[in-house]
């Protein structure tokens, strides 16, 4: 269904992570690479981990360092936000547990009140 809207991802990996991700998952839309965490910490989702928290992610095959090419050691809070043609936010949904996310069919309403304004 055209609603007439745009969809990207920031990710904190650095530019090649970013397209490596887009492959492997199929991602049809733009993939940015934010990997200063910089629109992350705007948006105030982005979770620093300390030294127990980078081995225990490297315990499950992620290395942050090498994806971001970075020692911050910062990773993102999923997150979705819905941003009107003005630029402010509509909708905004956060969670460090990356499986609570937002019901698709409520997001699809919220999506249509957005396109119909």
């Amino acid at each position: 269904m055209e609603m007439g809207i745009q969809t990207v991802m920031v990710s904190v990996d650095e530019l090649e992570g970013s397209v490596e991700t887009k492959k492997t998952y199929d991602v049809p839309f733009p993939l940015l690479s934010d990997a200063e965490v910089t629109v992350h910490e705007l948006y105030k989702v982005v979770n620093a981990l300390d030294g127990a928290g980078v081995e225990r992610l490297k315990g499950f095959g992620i290395d942050i360092e090498r994806w971001s090419k970075r020692k911050h050691h910062k990773i993102a809070i999923p997150a979705i936000f819905l941003i009107g043609r003005d630029g402010k936010v509509k909708f905004a949904h956060a969670a460090e547990d990356y499986k609570t996310r937002p019901d698709t069919d409520a997001l699809l309403a919220r999506l249509k009140t957005l396109t119909s304004q």
